[in-house]
């Protein structure tokens, strides 16, 4: 009966006290690990009795009297409010870097319809090259991205047999011959060989995707050479098969499936931040993966706690980063770091938890303490990931 007796109190008269908020709900007393009760009498004094010992002995079984105290929260939500505040003042500039205003606001269908006015299509057979004035586009398979994402024909999602309107061209495109352009462009690099002379040739080791896009510039064919981030994700949500084969441009015979694993397996022995730098999928890779992997047809050998084991040992770690702003680069591992926290697959040790909070409060508090002259863009991947993460701190503790 000792614990049923600490739930109470004794005043200097001898008498019992039970004490509860101001609103009359119990209240759980921390230091004796009980519910204090009598609803609506803060300190209200009554003689002690078997109807009385039989209450608490009841409130004393609930789960509340044993379980542990809640962790605290995770560091970042000062941060996130700086942000908030900053994307706020800045909404209108941000708005002009659509993809970016997208990871944190809703763009509206005409906001989307006066963006995609400025882009033009450039067929330079074999391929479609999307380019506006200040040339291709910067990153392979961009635009098309864009567009399945927050495109809403008769106010549904985009689909690959859509026809788009490009009003700089004059005309409509089928979503799908882009798509398959893509397809197309996409290759595995062989180290110590341009591109345009692999002629069929695939890399022995593990190797990143990129994408190699022919067009026309003062009338000469020529070659560029992008990440292929975007069109693995279109790859990873419209390819119907993921072991189905195909040959692109440079003759090389390709999967989704293999193109993922290869990836995955790039990732995990990456370590370079100059050499990922040069490449800006390294970025988005465990987004990227994590989506491949929640496909149901994947037969990947890999799992997603191998991931959360690279960002921890490798991003997480880091104090240089190549060529990229810090801010550039650590919106992008706080992104990362909050899509692991979601996925249910991902499991996380206390040790690593324990990381993860001292990570986020050093980001707080030091890295990230000053956000004068951070670019607006790169605050809105930080948003994005701290809103994720807050959203899913429960699943986290």
């Amino acid at each position: 009966m000792r614990s049923l007796r600490s739930c109470q109190h004794r005043s200097g008269s001898g008498r019992r006290e039970s004490r509860s908020d101001a609103t009359g709900s119990p209240v759980f007393d921390p230091t004796r690990r009980c519910w204090l009760l009598y609803p609506g009498h803060p300190l209200k004094v009554r003689p002690a009795s078997h109807l009385h010992v039989l209450l608490l002995a009841s409130a004393c079984i609930l789960p509340a009297c044993n379980a542990e105290p809640q962790r605290p929260p995770l560091p970042g939500s000062d941060l996130r409010a700086r942000v908030e505040t900053r994307i706020e003042l800045d909404r209108e500039t941000l708005r002009g870097h659509i993809g970016h205003y997208a990871l944190v606001g809703q763009v509206t269908q005409p906001e989307l319809h006066r963006f995609m006015a400025q882009i033009l299509p450039l067929r330079s057979e074999p391929d479609i090259v999307m380019a506006a004035a200040g040339g291709i586009e910067l990153h392979g398979g961009a635009v098309l991205e864009l567009l399945t994402r927050l495109w809403r024909p008769k106010g549904r999602t985009a689909e690959l047999d859509d026809e788009f309107s490009f009003v700089s061209r004059g005309a409509t495109l089928p979503l799908r011959e882009i798509y398959d352009s893509h397809r197309m462009q996409i290759f595995l690099p062989v180290p110590g060989i341009d591109a345009i002379r692999l002629n069929d040739r695939l890399p022995a080791s593990p190797q990143l995707p990129r994408t190699l896009m022919q067009h026309r510039f003062n009338g000469r064919l020529e070659q560029s050479e992008l990440d292929a981030f975007n069109v693995l994700a279109l790859l990873s949500r419209y390819e119907p098969d993921l072991g189905a084969e195909w040959t692109n441009r440079l003759g090389q015979r390709l999967s989704a499936g293999a193109l993922f694993e290869m990836t995955w397996d790039h990732y995990l022995i990456s370590r370079s931040a100059e050499e990922e730098f040069a490449d800006h999928s390294y970025l988005h890779l465990p987004e990227l993966l994590l989506e491949y992997y929640r496909r149901p047809d994947s037969k990947t050998r890999h799992h997603p706690d191998e991931l959360k084991r690279r960002l921890l040992s490798v991003e997480l770690q880091r104090t240089q980063y190549g060529g990229y702003d810090a801010s550039e680069a650590l919106g992008h591992y706080v992104e990362s770091l909050s899509f692991l926290m979601a996925d249910p697959a991902v499991t996380w040790t206390d040790e690593e938890k324990v990381h993860v909070r001292n990570w986020l409060r050093d980001l707080e508090t030091v890295r990230l303490a000053d956000l004068r002259g951070v670019p607006v863009q790169h605050l809105s991947h930080l948003l994005g990931g701290l809103r994720r993460i807050a959203a899913n701190e429960g699943n986290f503790r």
